[in-house]
């Protein structure tokens, strides 16, 4: 046996740790443009890749090309990031279709619109789905080690078997010859995950496409730099519906458009190698496999439902096109029912004409207690917080496609929404299901909660999800051993982070899923009355949506992406607002904020406060703020400078002494900017510069906590010598400057 299949063998269940000790490191070189233009890929060609240009680094260096992928592998990881930092490689830009944003839940709604008879209203609507859902759980080690016709991957999936497909096609291996392993050397399921894939895939095709090219395991660190691939990917599906309602609330033509009959874009690295159409022989590559002909369990008297033909690059994953067209249609189904003024779930069973499925559904409504009008009054929540409950149904074919004997499935779902921080919290959720074993509710709402809503993790935990608690790529630098290589802190196993819980039938006990997307979409609908059209719904994309909401109905114009016509005017202006913004800095006063009444102490609700309270104490705001022996947060701790003693000033909540009139704008330019509400710029003791990095979230957290505590009240005398005289402050803006400049980010 040779000293490789030895190797191979040895490894197979291994940890990460073993695994780095015998691996290189990689670092992928992606091209200028690169993306998924919803049908097929583009991306710059590759001219040349200099490798005299890294000839300057010490250590073993390879650069691996094929087609116009680019990586560098490396004895270190640092080493390898520092090659492909200055790796000279020429592309020649190819010819973009037109460049456009990726689709607003807005803008999937606008399309081109068909003028229906007088006597209907008509309905059109496009809904979407992401190629990536997200960029990954949390940054991880991905290994891959392509030797003697076999290939082992560890790392993170929750799509094995799309990921298996794309590795075949890269290596030309049966499906036999690959083997995937999570963290600690176990087994992920081959179930297809539901609800999408992550860059996971991404990582472990650029290790893979490495490791084959060097003939030894490569490493490569999986964090949110791949958050690029998802941008760039864009969206996999598009679905379009319009219909005709007649007077009575009939629904009298229905049609449904899809944009592909698969929705899973292939790997960036496959792409990129002009490897993604070769196909493998293997049976396993196709099971699971059926026709992928739209179904809608609903009757209307003129239907008409269509999808296009598959591309090559796009995976096979009929669990994932269920769910898919089960969100667009039930999506569109609830718009529908609220455009018209009728009740979602008696909509919906107008339309059926199945008797197992009605019976199914009305005994969910009645378990679940339907009824609008008993939902509590939003008078009842605190200010910060919304409510909603949505439905959702699905009916598929079973394995032999026959309809009459598929699954039926209906599912209620509560949210609570937190206007302040965007934060969805599914707090009820209740499914009936007529085939298959009794399904696992609260297993089933913490995975939803996890990879639909991009659930938060712990402030001073692992680092967290790229959109809520920073965006993961400081792990670098944050844990590092004496190599200079990220430890295995930041790759947890499957108990505590769920790396390989695939949300496929053996983790949710038989639950057919296509209805879980589409029931969470519902019930944000009906909490916040703005519709997302395509998932996941994080806490920054609700957010976004509540207060570009806020502006519309406070009557100021929107935020959003001026229109082309006034291009030119915009890069005009952005032009002078440079110049203007670099006379600011060098000038030492800003404008103030005008106060504000305290807010009430009730106004947030107490889990924001608690978010808030967690912020303070890891940024511990109160070793600042509080004098020995004094109130918490109200000030006067000295400072020794060399230009005399700073105090620190009173930041409870009260009016005269304290922050009480400041409004979140204003206590928001202090965290970032560091000037106060007044104008007056603050002394750089207090480190906005590295507050400056705070999630919107946690800042609005921390200002909700700041507001509910008890305000003090300084004596006139106390407060005298809190600022800092303005003269002294002019004379010493140099080094003031200079002193902010040296604080590390």
């Amino acid at each position: 046996m040779s000293e490789g299949s030895m190797l191979h063998g040895q490894q197979k269940q291994a940890g990460i740790p073993a695994l780095l000790a015998q691996a290189r490191f990689g670092v992928v070189v992606r091209p200028s443009y690169y993306r998924w233009n919803g049908e097929r890929f583009e991306s710059d060609r590759l001219v040349g890749v200099d490798s005299s240009s890294i000839a300057s680094l010490s250590g073993s260096i390879e650069v691996v090309v094929e087609g116009n992928f680019v990586g560098v592998v490396a004895d270190s990881l640092t080493l390898a990031t520092d090659a492909a930092k200055q790796l000279k490689v020429e592309w020649q830009a190819v010819h973009q279709t037109p460049e456009k944003a990726p689709d607003s839940d807005q803008a999937l709604s606008e399309s081109t619109l068909v003028k229906p008879s007088p006597s209907y209203t008509h309905s059109n609507h496009a809904y979407g789905w992401p190629s990536r859902m997200r960029w990954g759980h949390h940054p991880s080690w991905v290994i891959a080690d392509c030797r003697d016709q076999q290939l082992s991957v560890w790392g993170q999936t929750v799509t094995p078997t799309a990921l298996k497909q794309d590795l075949s096609r890269l290596t030309a291996l049966d499906i036999s010859q690959i083997e995937l392993y999570s963290a600690d050397g176990e087994h992920p399921s081959n179930q297809a995950s539901g609800l999408g894939r992550h860059c996971g895939d991404d990582a472990a095709m650029d290790a893979a496409l490495m490791s084959r090219a060097v003939g030894g395991p490569v490493a490569v660190w999986l964090d949110a730099r791949y958050a690029k691939d998802v941008q760039a990917l864009g969206q996999a599906q598009r679905i379009t519906l319009n219909a005709d309602i007649a007077s009575s609330g009939e629904i009298a033509r229905y049609h449904y458009q899809q944009t592909n009959l698969m929705g899973e874009v292939a790997a960036v690295g496959l792409l990129l190698s002009g490897r993604a159409t070769i196909t493998t022989s293997s049976a396993e590559a196709t099971v699971g496999e059926q026709d992928t002909t739209p179904f809608s369990p609903y009757v209307f008297r003129d239907q008409y439902l269509a999808a296009r033909a598959q591309p090559a690059s796009l995976s096979t994953n009929s669990t994932l096109l269920g769910i898919q067209q089960t969100f667009a249609r039930e999506s569109f189904l609830d718009e529908v029912a609220r455009e018209s003024g009728q009740d979602p779930v008696a909509l919906r069973l107008r339309h059926l004409d199945d008797a197992r499925g009605i019976e199914l559904i009305e005994s969910v409504a009645k378990r679940a207690e339907w009824q609008r009008a008993s939902n509590p009054s939003t008078n009842s929540l605190p200010q910060d917080l919304l409510r909603g409950r949505g439905f959702a149904y699905s009916q598929l074919p079973d394995r032999n496609q026959r309809v009459e004997s598929g699954v039926r499935s209906a599912w209620i779902a509560d949210v609570e929404v937190n206007r302040v921080t965007g934060d969805v919290q599914l707090t009820r959720l209740v499914v009936g299901q007529d085939v298959g074993a009794d399904v696992d509710t609260d297993r089933l709402q913490q995975t939803l909660q996890a990879r639909v809503l991009g659930e938060a993790r712990p402030l001073l935990g692992q680092a967290p999800s790229f959109d809520e608690w920073g965006d993961g790529s400081r792990a670098l630098t944050e844990r590092e051993d004496s190599a200079g290589l990220p430890t295995t802190a930041s790759s947890p196993s499957p108990v505590e982070e769920g790396v390989n819980q695939t949300v496929g039938e053996d983790v949710l006990t038989g639950a057919e899923l296509s209805p879980g997307v589409a029931v969470i979409a519902n019930a944000l609908f009906d909490a916040t009355g703005l519709r997302f059209r395509q998932p996941p719904f994080t806490a920054k994309r609700v957010r976004q949506a509540l207060e570009a909401s806020s502006v519309e109905e406070a009557g100021r114009p929107s935020t959003l992406k001026p229109p082309r016509s006034i291009k030119r005017r915009w890069l005009a202006a952005a032009a002078f607002t440079t110049i203007a913004g670099t006379a600011a800095v060098a000038w030492p006063w800003k404008g103030g904020i005008a106060p504000v009444s305290r807010p009430a102490a009730n106004l947030y609700s107490a889990e924001t406060i608690e978010r808030g309270r967690l912020v303070a104490a890891a940024g511990d705001c109160a070793a600042c703020h509080t004098t020995e022996g004094g109130v918490t947060n109200a000030g006067g701790r000295g400072f020794e400078t060399p230009f005399g003693t700073l105090y620190s000033t009173n930041i409870t909540p009260d009016e005269a002494t304290g922050i009480g009139q400041w409004s979140y704008a204003a206590f928001e330019r202090a965290m970032r900017h560091g000037i106060s509400r007044d104008g007056s710029h603050l002394y750089p003791a207090f480190p906005y510069t590295a507050f400056a990095k705070t999630s919107d979230a946690d800042l609005q957290a921390l200002y909700a906590y700041l507001m509910a505590q008890p305000p003090c009240r300084l004596k006139k005398s106390q407060c005298a010598h809190f600022p800092l005289q303005c003269a002294q402050l002019n004379g010493r803006l140099e080094y003031a400057l200079s002193r902010c400049n040296a604080i590390p980010a």
